[in-house]
């Protein structure tokens, strides 16, 4: 009996010794594939200029007014990037795009009164320009993007040095809540070489009686309390209905 049992454990420990190499073999040949095949990077399609078939530039639909859209991209070599001098190490790393874009239009479809309220005093030095080139951008896109938009505009500025200044003397309503027409220039209001803003020589509203003579001069303190409560009585002056659709004014304000 004690020669048997010793032959059946050699031949058990045989089997098992067997047994675990068997075993092992799949897994030592699935580590040495891994370890072949490291570098073959393998990536999502690129979907860096997705956005482009929801925001069009150039439409002024509004489906997707106000939506954002974000985006993760990653590459293996720089194809996409024909103006980067980024490189990669060899076959060992990615390069990962990030990107984000939001649509901004969204009053195509529903008329808008919007007053601009403009800050002429002397903390604006050396930006008088800048700051009238926006107005007349912001005026002209406004009344462009729909029929029944209207704009209307305020300047503001304490008339003292040091700031303080009667309600009368700070606001100018230079342009009153309507609709313009311009010239070939696109402006809708000038600067003089003095500093002084007026409405644009070409400019004419829709109201017959609207005093497009007013003009301010940059200078002095930032009273802009005053300039915003302008545009707020401004807004509440305007009753008309205007539109195809009955549209109250005030019923959408900016």
């Amino acid at each position: 009996m004690t020669i048997k049992n010793t032959l059946f454990k050699r031949f058990l420990a045989i089997a098992l010794a067997v047994a675990v190499f068997v075993v092992t073999l799949p897994t030592t040949g699935l580590l040495a594939a891994t370890a072949d095949n490291y570098y073959n990077r393998v990536v999502d399609a690129n979907t860096m200029d997705d956005w482009k078939n929801y925001f069009d530039l150039n439409d002024l639909d509004t489906t997707n007014a106000g939506g954002v859209w974000t985006d993760k991209s990653v590459f293996t070599n720089t194809d996409a990037f024909p103006d980067s001098v980024q490189m990669l190490d060899g076959n060992k790393n990615f390069l990962t795009a990030l990107s984000a874009n939001k649509e901004v239009g969204g009053y195509s479809t529903i008329p808008t009164d919007t007053v601009l309220v403009l800050d002429l005093s002397g903390s604006m030095d050396n930006s008088e320009d800048d700051l009238i080139d926006a107005a007349n951008d912001a005026i002209g896109e406004l009344l462009e993007v729909n029929e029944n938009n209207r704009v209307g505009v305020v300047l503001y500025s304490a008339s003292g040095t040091t700031g303080t200044s009667t309600y009368s003397e700070s606001v100018t309503r230079i342009l009153p809540i309507d609709r313009y027409t311009t010239g070939s220039d696109g402006e809708f209001l000038s600067l003089s070489n003095n500093g002084r803003v007026s409405v644009d020589g070409d400019v004419e509203g829709t109201v017959a009686n609207a005093d497009l003579d007013n003009r301010k001069t940059f200078g002095g303190g930032t009273y802009i309390q005053a300039g915003l409560w302008e545009a707020k009585e401004m807004f509440e002056e305007m009753d008309t209905v205007i539109g195809e659709n009955n549209w109250q004014s005030g019923d959408d304000r900016m």
